[in-house]
């Protein structure tokens, strides 16, 4: 680590990573199969952590953090941050990114991000883990917008047209865990077979096209994405969202 931050939050941060990886070791079965030494730079000022940024993402004001894979290590950017909740989250969010890389796992971009911001959402209460809250500024984007049709989640890439405009970045980062949220800790009738059988398989198959994602869906849901989008928003209204410890 690269940091001209104090030591203490310097240390903080490499604890958080040390942290997620041994919870993903323990619970998700993790196998690092493709090892990269990572780098990561802590900034103190904002204006550093900007300099490091691409053209199209400094005008994204809450951009907090990013990752970038390379041929032999990968990189994690990190902004300063006001607390150590929010320093935390952004911790977790990008090293899931390079956990899925170290296990050669190419999810698509909604799984990619809903699960970095499942993870962002873990909570450390008296030496407890607590997984499930919602990151609260993606939650609030999440009830004051309408939701994208799951056509449009499925199918957003870093291309997107959706990434243009703030306001859609945000509320792709926000469904996109709702519906992880929903399908993990909803307590539904949502199989949970299926829920593993549709995860696993777009975890594992690189490049779905829209339509086998749909047939996949199908295959494993019973029902249309509209049916889906339909409950995900009941589910969002409500506006109760358990968590495990």
């Amino acid at each position: 680590m690269y940091s001209d931050q104090p030591e203490a939050k310097s240390r903080e941060a490499l604890w958080d990573f040390e942290l997620l990886r041994a919870l993903f070791s323990e619970r998700a079965n993790f196998i690092e199969k493709a090892r990269r030494d990572i780098t990561v730079f802590f900034f103190s000022r904002k204006s550093d952590f900007l300099a490091y940024t691409r053209d199209r993402d400094r005008k994204r004001k809450s951009l907090a953090g990013f990752y970038l894979d390379g041929l032999d290590r990968a990189v994690i950017v990190l902004s300063p941050s006001d607390d150590r909740t929010t320093a935390r989250q952004t911790v977790f969010h990008e090293y899931i990114h390079h956990l899925f890389t170290a296990s050669e796992k190419e999810p698509p971009m909604w799984l990619a991000e809903g699960m970095a911001e499942l993870m962002a959402g873990i909570r450390v209460e008296d030496d407890k883990l607590e997984i499930g809250h919602p990151v609260a500024h993606r939650l609030f984007k999440l009830q004051a917008s309408k939701l994208l049709s799951l056509e449009t989640l499925f199918g957003a890439s870093h291309g997107s047209q959706m990434f243009a405009s703030e306001d859609h970045t945000g509320l792709f980062y926000a469904q996109s865990w709702a519906l992880l949220h929903y399908w993990y800790f909803g307590q539904s009738d949502i199989a949970p077979d299926a829920v593993e059988r549709f995860v696993s398989t777009c975890l594992s198959v690189r490049g779905l096209t829209p339509v086998e994602t749909y047939q996949l869906f199908k295959s494993c849901f019973d029902m249309e994405y509209a049916e889906m989008k339909k409950r995900l928003g009941q589910y969002v209204v409500k506006g109760k969202y358990r968590y495990i410890t």
